[in-house]
């Protein structure tokens, strides 16, 4: 453990990307706060700030893992754009987001939360945190799960932004057409991007290249065995949680054919 600590530390850009996206956070916070006429995010300014920040880097992580992607395996290759990626998702996850995430309102979900500690101990494995020799292990892989992924949730903030939940902003989406608008079409390019990069490309690179390579890996090389194994069995959880998450979106989108069916019988 203090290897671990010691090398988030000394590295050169885990903690700044964490720190600058953590001042971005509290920048627009409270210019929402106390500087903005009244609305949703004079309300919920740090959720407002949140969803603002998240939006923007959810653009960035995915330019990022596009650009970086190799479409190869292998889990020793080196990939400087995937270790990138990694160092910054830690920063990021362990600086900004998780600690956002358990002192804002709006932002309690439990599952969500394990997700996004996962997400930062696979990154702190890809950066050779759990190696003996502090080895790199699955760069190549680092695009597509940190990256890429991410297509998804460009619209998904659009849309947690208005959910009903969020009552203040809800409200203020129902005043102007052109919201409900732009959160409908938000809403369809998420289910359409979620199901081509989650459902399918997730549990095709995980069972095609990830399992194989890692499990290979453990085999020729026994001193990285427990972090290639633990990188298995998380990815294996990680994409049942991707195919949950699909089956309720699916759920949901029978629900809102199904209803609109109805309105046409009753019209």
């Amino acid at each position: 453990m203090p290897n671990i600590i010691q090398s988030i530390l000394s590295d050169p850009v885990i903690l700044p990307s964490g720190a600058t996206v953590l001042a971005t956070h509290v920048f627009l916070t409270l210019i929402f706060k106390y500087l903005s006429p009244d609305g949703p995010w004079k309300q919920m300014p740090s959720y407002t700030a949140h969803q603002v920040v998240a939006f923007v880097m959810m653009i960035y992580q995915s330019y990022l893992g596009f650009y970086n992607f190799s479409g190869s395996g292998g889990v020793f290759e080196d990939n400087p754009g995937g270790i990138y990626i990694s160092q910054f998702c830690i920063g990021t996850m362990l600086v900004w987001d998780i600690p956002v995430r358990l002192v804002s309102d709006g932002m309690g979900d439990p599952i969500m939360h394990a997700h996004h500690v996962g997400f930062f101990l696979m990154a702190a494995v890809t950066m050779g945190f759990f190696s003996p020799n502090g080895e790199s292990l699955g760069a190549n892989f680092a695009p597509f799960f940190f990256g890429m992924i991410e297509l998804s949730s460009i619209p998904l903030q659009i849309v947690d932004l208005f959910h009903p939940k969020q009552k203040a902003w809800h409200a203020y989406m129902n005043q102007y057409p052109i919201l409900k608008s732009l959160n409908e079409i938000c809403r369809i390019l998420f289910a359409l991007l979620f199901v081509a990069m989650r459902a399918v490309a997730f549990p095709y690179i995980t069972a095609s290249s990830c399992i194989p390579d890692f499990w290979q890996a453990s085999q020729e090389r026994p001193e990285v065995a427990a972090p290639c194994i633990s990188v298995m069995v998380a990815n294996v959880l990680f994409t049942v949680l991707q195919l949950y998450w699909g089956f309720l979106l699916l759920k949901q989108i029978k629900k809102a054919l199904m209803g609109g069916n109805k309105e046409e019988k009753k019209n």
